[in-house]
């Protein structure tokens, strides 16, 4: 059976457009080379121009290509029939035709052809993950996908270095080649500069600050007017509560594409949503919620893919692994802001969870901290003194959130001492303090604020409750940390207002403030600069208008034949108007062409009548009698 006969299969819907696979034929013959082996998504053309914009942007970003297909080229669709049949799936597509019977309808598009990169992650997720069977080569499947997952921490952290947002992550907006382990970012129609949105956001000229399940919450409040709206108004955040609740899909969305995996998911976001909504956003300060929203925005999309991944492959990891998963995902998602991680945070915490639970370790592979990316070893030597490294910072790094007893720190201590005589002296003196875990110094440099933790061998692991209490100081800090502001300098013209913060304008020469920090006027200066007011200048009307005594406004003039009166309305003079009628000229008559008559009752031009017909009273052609 030819491809013409076949439909390509539509692999992902958009807003915007559809990408279709196999790729799409373009109207160039030239350009259908290797076809088979490509992806096509179909946009009208102002949206396909916008999008390859964005990908000189994604370019610059990433030179490497690292974390992208690369750029893709445009073509016009060909009007044939399987273009035509394959178009006919896309439902956001065919709802955009402006006439479907119109035969050059397809002139108003335009083809971005790429490379095929695999599945999407949503699909991947749901039609595979979910359904492999727990087998030995499965589960390192699973562990080398994990370890691939990395690339879209270090994505982020890629764009945002660039002042680059993407704007819509989620699992159908990455693709992942089962056969290479590779996966790519998808889909910069709405990428958007991070300063850009910023300052739109502030200005009131976002359109897109809205509530949408793949959009961090209080980026419904980005607009400034709406968030002001919200402070000043506790009304409105019931409204919107109930309104997400209720109609809008956030919710709905969010939770059932999770909550269908893990239940307690459901009742943890909604009690952290409506303390975010009613205690968080109406107390805090615009700048400080915007910038913590735009820098976890795309992190946030991270967050969600990751989620959403583990629950659908659960089955394959061990519940440690499933758990410490979990909690850095619900934290890069977490609707209060104030705790949600940032994506250096959670790089350093992702690749701290690989190596704790041995998944680099398995598969020969190490962290280089200079570009915070996983790479294999060379050989086995840089191997073996990588892993001897890795023993010397575990033993001695996270102790805060796995504490040691002074049993197990001593036995500890014991060891280090037998590897490490030059520290003898040292580490018997802090023996004695017992307590106090030891902190040599470190032979690598170590990635703030989470680096490598120590193996479950040597201590226990904590409960969650512990973990999220340690998290919850440790944000506390970053918070503070993040939320220290400059001290606030007020422009020339206005001072500060010590009570709110913000700044007003200065008392004139003859007021001064009050207890309330408002202008009252000074008595007896007041007066004096009262009397001393330059005047205003006479208001000057056009020519072709007058000036209006009572209200002091310009009005038309009135015409030859009308005057004013004590209203200052324009009213006819009887006399000239009279005569004006008169001399009025007079209009030339009517000439109807000559394929028409003038009907003198309605003096409108009307077609002749034929030759077996004649007029009637009411001038209408009516036949002839015979």
């Amino acid at each position: 059976m030819s491809r013409i006969e076949n439909k390509s299969v539509v692999v992902g819907e958009g807003t915007y457009g559809c990408a279709h696979a196999p790729s799409l034929y373009c109207e160039d013959p030239r350009k259908n080379v290797d076809i088979e082996d490509k992806v096509s998504k179909i946009l009208l053309k102002n949206n396909a121009l916008k999008e390859l914009k964005e990908y000189d942007k994604i370019d610059q970003a990433d030179k490497e290509a690292k974390f992208y297909l690369g750029k893709p080229f445009s073509c016009v669709p060909k009007n044939n029939k399987y273009n035509e049949n394959s178009i006919k799936k896309c439902e956001n597509i065919k709802a955009n035709f402006d006439n479907p019977s119109d035969k050059n309808y397809i002139d108003k598009y335009l083809l971005l052809v790429m490379k095929n990169g695999g599945q999407n992650l949503d699909d991947f997720g749901e039609k595979v993950l979910r359904k492999l069977k727990k087998t030995k080569e499965n589960e390192i499947m699973m562990e080398k996908f994990l370890i691939e997952l990395h690339k879209i921490f270090i994505g982020v952290k890629k764009l945002l270095d660039n002042d680059l947002i993407h704007h819509d992550l989620k699992p159908s907006n990455f693709i992942y080649n089962i056969e290479k382990n590779e996966i790519n970012f998808i889909d910069f129609g709405m990428m958007a500069n991070y300063s850009v949105v910023f300052d739109n956001c502030k200005n009131g000229r976002i359109n897109s600050g809205v509530f949408h399940w793949s959009y961090p919450i209080e980026f419904g409040y980005a607009n400034k007017t709406i968030f002001d709206r919200c402070q000043n108004n506790k009304i409105h955040t019931f409204s919107v509560i109930n309104k997400i609740q209720k109609v809008n899909p956030f919710l709905s969305t969010f939770i059932q594409v999770i909550s269908k995996y893990d239940h307690k998911f459901n009742d943890s976001i909604k009690a952290d949503l409506q303390s975010t909504l009613m205690d968080i956003i109406p107390n805090i300060d615009y700048e400080t919620m915007l910038r913590k929203c735009l820098n976890t925005f795309d992190s946030y999309g991270v967050g969600f893919t990751l989620m959403f991944l583990i629950m659908n492959g659960k089955h394959l990891i061990n519940p440690q692994l499933y758990n410490d998963l979990y909690e850095i995902s619900y934290f890069m998602i977490h609707p209060n802001f104030c705790l949600r991680r940032e994506i250096e945070y959670s790089i350093h915490e992702y690749m701290n969870i690989l190596n704790h639970h041995g998944i680099l370790a398995r598969h020969n592979k190490h962290i280089d901290f200079d570009t915070l990316e996983i790479k294999d070893f060379a050989n086995k030597t840089e191997a073996k003194e990588s892993e001897k490294t890795k023993e010397n910072i575990e033993k001695i790094i996270d102790k805060s959130i796995k504490p040691m007893t002074s049993e197990q720190l001593k036995e500890e201590i014991k060891k280090q001492d037998e590897n490490i005589e030059k520290e003898k002296e040292n580490t018997e003196k802090m023996v004695d303090k017992s307590i106090k875990p030891i902190t040599p110094q470190i032979p690598s440099p170590i990635p703030s604020p989470i680096t490598i933790s120590i193996p479950s061998q040597i201590t226990p692991p904590i409960t969650p409750e512990q973990l999220k209490e340690e998290i919850k100081k440790q944000d506390k800090n970053i918070k503070k940390e993040q939320t220290k502001k400059k001290p606030k300098v007020c422009p020339e013209d206005k001072e500060m207002n010590p009570t709110t913060n913000r700044c007003v304008k200065r008392c004139k020469e003859h007021q001064q403030r009050n207890e309330k920090f408002k202008c009252v006027r000074i008595k007896g200066i007041a007066r004096k600069t009262a009397k001393n007011k330059k005047p205003k200048s006479p208001k000057v009307c056009p020519e072709n208008k007058e000036m209006n005594p009572t209200t002091n406004r310009c009005v038309k003039r009135c015409k030859d034949d009308q005057q004013r009166n004590e209203k200052f309305k324009c009213i006819k003079i009887k006399g000239i108007a009279q005569k004006t009628a008169k001399n009025k000229k007079t209009k030339s008559p009517k000439v109807c062409p000559e394929n028409k008559e003038m009907n003198p009752t309605t003096n409108r031009c009307v077609k002749r009548c034929k030759e077996d017909q004649q007029r009637n009273e009411k001038f209408k052609c009516v036949k002839t009698k015979k």
